[in-house]
């Protein structure tokens, strides 16, 4: 059934960008230097946040806590990124724009801020998922973080780059943990 789903969504984008005329995105011009991007971002995200989390943050680093599954890259990134870090600024934006309080007008005059709130949220929301449910990975504040700075850094993958770098770079970087195991 996961499968499934993902190949439903993969055929209605497929079938999207030839309805809309942009089948020429998907020339190997186009897609080699997005995967070969996504692949560094991949290779160097687990280093870095690991880097971060031991010698700044001082959480320490077991194998057990690095090399811990992620999840389905694909799935997530259309989860956390596209629809929640994506729905958050659309309504963080459309909310201040159509409302009348100076709250909400601070927010009109600084996007930004928006922005920051629905990368922080989402990134959380990221992180937390990691830890529910019969499957989920044990609560430490290294899993935690770890899963929060992925979130993060996956986060600005897609708002700067694309949902396909963050996809590529998400999925790549699953692979090479999967691998390391």
């Amino acid at each position: 059934m996961y499968l499934a789903l993902h190949a439903v969504i993969a055929i209605g984008f497929l079938l999207w960008i030839r309805r809309g005329d942009r089948w020429a995105t998907l020339r190997l011009e186009v897609v080699a230097p997005v995967i070969l991007e996504a692949a560094l971002y991949a290779l160097t995200l687990g280093a870095l946040i690991s880097l971060v989390l031991d010698r700044v943050l001082g959480l320490g680093l077991s194998a057990a806590s690095v090399i811990g599954a992620l999840g389905a890259g694909v799935h997530e990134e259309l989860a956390f990124r596209l629809a929640l870090f994506g729905g958050l600024v659309a309504l963080g934006q459309d909310a201040a724009a159509a409302s009348p309080a100076p709250a909400a007008a601070r927010f009109a005059r600084r996007p930004r801020l928006v922005i920051a709130g629905a990368l922080a949220l989402s990134s959380i929301a990221f992180a937390v998922a990691h830890h529910i449910g019969a499957h989920g990975e044990p609560w430490t504040a290294h899993a935690l973080a770890f899963r929060a700075l992925a979130g993060v850094a996956f986060g600005l993958i897609f708002w700067f780059r694309s949902l396909a770098h963050a996809v590529y770079a998400h999925a790549i970087y699953d692979l090479l943990v999967y691998w390391r195991m």
